[in-house]
């Protein structure tokens, strides 16, 4: 029976490991997406990361600067609104993994000795110290790139070379002997039109390091530690599923478990943001972890240290860890009064002493007015303890991992973040009161811009009905409703099937379905980042979906006596939902579902499809025919730090510039947005050109304008 046991186990590991890697491998083949607004921040801030990184690996006096108070504020106050974890990710993948093309120029020979040819010589540009090119690397020389051939090192190789110089932003290489000085010059033009010929380029000759490890471009390498976690969520909802976090008994057969762990990436919002340099998806995967793991150390203690690193590598993620503890503690609530080991009741007047005077009254209110104020938890507990004058309250023990949460989750975050190795009380007060003070970017919900709270409270319920795909969103409401309804007695044969660690199992999944949004539906509570705010939810729904229809299906005999109906069932629901991230893939954040009409719908509705410039790759190539020599580009909701990576990896002519508005560009790229129309408007004004020349869109919905101004000169062919 123990053979049996461990075979079907190892089994489900290696299920999930096919899971796991058939998502990443899918996230890491569908890249092929525009950087938003944020990545092109993080991007920025991950290379500032790894520049000091590299002086501390380096030792002696630069080691010594860099780990200086005045250098790790320097440094480390970039994005201080967010700690570290996934910037240095980001960071170490791209420095690790990425294929970094740059720029050559200052082709000359150098004498050789009698009898020999002359070398050649170039200079290497826009390095900084961490992008590799060290003195003694091995390159190769790339050819240039021309519109309309594909973004790639592979068949432009010219000549290969050596690193002979480095400084903090340029290097030297000289080439191998053979190269041919005449060739390379007449080959190696700059970006743009090429004169007496139709042929535009994108870039000129660049430069790559020879380095085996280097298997993704810049924005691949950067975005793969996000994949990775959603491959890890998919492995660790599997294994939820199968019952490995619940005491070993499985919660489902394994096609419901398939489905459940698939879920989550067949939600197209999902699925989009699990492509990005960004942290939502990491964190949604370290609070999953640590709610499984705190589940588990509730009945065995080998699993409190594991819950404490994982919330302390959480609260290192993102602030989003800092409310965590509200789901433990309503959890911990909840099952004790379940359980009958929390109980209330008034004392005897008796033992009320004297009679409380109104300033007491007034002082315990403000107090809990007050700590409630600096966190929910806070004020819940002064209250428990002004109530303890007329209220006899016997809790339930409170659980061993609170007590190495605070502590170790706390040192986790001081040593994993360099900011707070100085002035660490002034720095940590800053990032929470940068979040209890956040501002609010506009959003549109049903043609109104939310722009200051109160914000709507059915905002999460509602668009959380219209961005999940109708079979998922009928599978996580049909989960919902069973464990509501076995919490409240009313199928006494689910009941009779779960021991007490399951039943507060799935209490605590039950309560991580719903406490994400009802967080979100405070009116206080920003709204712009829409659906990824509460993205924590899905995965527990989807558990909960899948464990309801399985047990469906096991209290059925007719279904019950035929197994290939549970794999046919889990298809048929993840099919559609498959057919739709597909559909709407790249632009994930336009999807709706058919309650709203799809993305048509959705815009006669007046719902935000789009908020963070990730459009803009779709209309690159047209400007890169169009535009002329060293125009300027107006990129609006797209920042600097997106124009800089589509120039690295040779998606954007090189000779072209950014501008932040219409005025004074020759081209410019419009995101559609309702808050953003007069952005539009001003374009339209300053062309004197009411027509875009290109649009971008999904099912006759508008994604992306391309405008020129009508009096400027093209490069090439239209």
């Amino acid at each position: 029976m123990k053979a049996v046991f461990s075979h079907v186990r190892a089994l489900d590991w290696l299920l999930g490991a096919v899971l796991a890697f058939g998502a990443f491998w899918v996230l890491m083949a569908t890249m092929d997406m525009g950087f938003v607004r944020d990545e092109a921040f993080y991007f920025r801030h991950a290379e500032t990361y790894q520049d000091w990184f590299v002086d501390v690996e380096a030792g002696g006096e630069r080691r010594e600067k860099a780990l200086t108070r005045d250098q790790i504020l320097k440094v480390w106050r970039n994005n201080f609104e967010h700690p570290p974890l996934n910037k240095i990710l980001f960071g170490y993948s791209w420095r690790w993994f990425g294929r970094k093309l740059r720029p050559v120029s200052g082709l000359a020979t150098v004498g050789g000795r009698q009898g020999e040819a002359p070398q050649i010589k170039a200079m290497v540009h826009s390095l900084s110290k961490s992008q590799g090119f060290a003195k003694g690397a091995r390159v190769t020389l790339l050819g240039p790139q021309a519109v309309g051939s594909s973004a790639s090192p592979s068949g432009r190789e010219l000549a290969s070379g050596e690193i002979t110089r480095r400084d903090a932003w340029s290097a030297q290489l000289m080439l191998d002997h053979g190269a041919d000085f005449k060739a390379l010059k007449a080959t190696c033009q700059p970006a743009g039109p090429v004169s007496n010929s139709s042929t535009i380029l994108r870039t000129g000759c660049e430069v790559i390091e020879e380095k085996t490890v280097a298997i993704w471009s810049e924005s691949q390498s950067m975005r793969a530690p996000g994949a990775m976690a959603a491959a890890l969520l998919v492995l660790l909802v599997w294994l939820a599923a199968r019952g490995f976090m619940s005491g070993g008994r499985p919660w489902m057969s394994r096609p419901f478990a398939a489905l459940a762990a698939s879920g989550f990436l067949l939600i197209p919002r999902a699925f989009y943001h699990s492509h990005l340099a960004c942290f939502d998806i990491t964190i949604v995967t370290l609070l999953v972890a640590t709610t499984l793991c705190y589940h588990r150390s509730l009945y065995h203690r080998a699993w409190v240290l594991p819950t404490a690193l994982l919330w302390g590598l959480s609260l290192l993620t993102k602030h989003n860890a800092l409310f965590f503890p509200v789901a433990l503690i309503g959890h911990w609530f909840w099952d004790g009064v379940v359980t009958k080991t929390l109980t209330c009741h008034l004392r005897s007047p008796a033992a009320w002493g004297a009679s409380p005077r109104l300033g007491t009254l007034v002082g315990w209110l403000a107090l809990i007015a007050a700590m409630s104020w600096v966190h929910p938890l806070l004020g819940g507990l002064v209250m428990l303890l002004a109530l303890s004058r007329w209220m006899q309250v016997q809790l339930p023990p409170l659980p061993l991992a609170w007590f190495a949460m605070i502590p170790i989750g706390l040192v986790i975050l001081v040593v994993g973040w360099p900011l707070l190795w100085v002035d660490t009380l002034d720095n940590l007060l800053n990032w929470i009161e940068f979040h209890l003070r956040h501002e609010h970017y506009m959003q549109e919900y049903f043609g109104q811009i939310l722009a200051y709270p109160p914000f709507p409270i059915s905002l999460p319920w509602v668009l959380t009905a219209l961005t999940v795909p109708l079979t998922l969103l009928v599978t996580l409401v049909y989960g919902l409703a069973a464990a509501i309804a076995l919490e409240l007695g009313l199928v006494k044969t689910l009941a009779a099937q779960l021991d007490r660690e399951q039943r507060g199992s799935l209490r605590l999944w039950l309560l991580s379905a719903l406490w994400p949004l009802a967080l979100i539906a405070l009116p206080s509570t920003p709204v712009f980042g829409g659906t990824k705010h509460w993205f924590l939810a899905y995965p527990f729904g989807m558990l909960l979906g899948g464990w309801a229809l399985c047990r469906a299906f096991s209290l059925t005999p007719s279904l019950r006596r035929r197994p290939w109906l549970a794999a046919a069932a889990a298809f048929v629901i993840a099919l559609p939902a498959a057919q739709a991230t597909w559909d709407v893939h790249p632009h994930g954040t336009a999807y709706y579902n058919s309650l709203i009409g799809g993305v048509p719908g959705a815009a006669r509705a007046g719902l935000q499809r789009q908020f963070w410039g990730g459009a803009t790759r779709d209309g690159l190539a047209v400007v890169n025919r169009r535009a002329s020599h060293r125009s300027r580009v107006w990129f609006h909701n797209c920042a600097w730090g997106a124009f800089n990576m589509y120039q690295r990896e040779g998606w954007f002519r090189r000779d072209l510039r950014y501008h932040s508005t219409p005025m004074g560009s020759e081209l410019g790229f419009y995101h559609h947005q309702r808050d953003h129309d007069d952005y539009e408007v001003d374009c339209i004004n300053d062309y004197g050109s009411a027509a875009p020349i290109f649009q971008v869109d999904i099912e006759g919905v508008p994604m992306l304008s391309v405008y020129q101004r009508p009096d400027s000169q093209s490069a090439g062919q239209h």
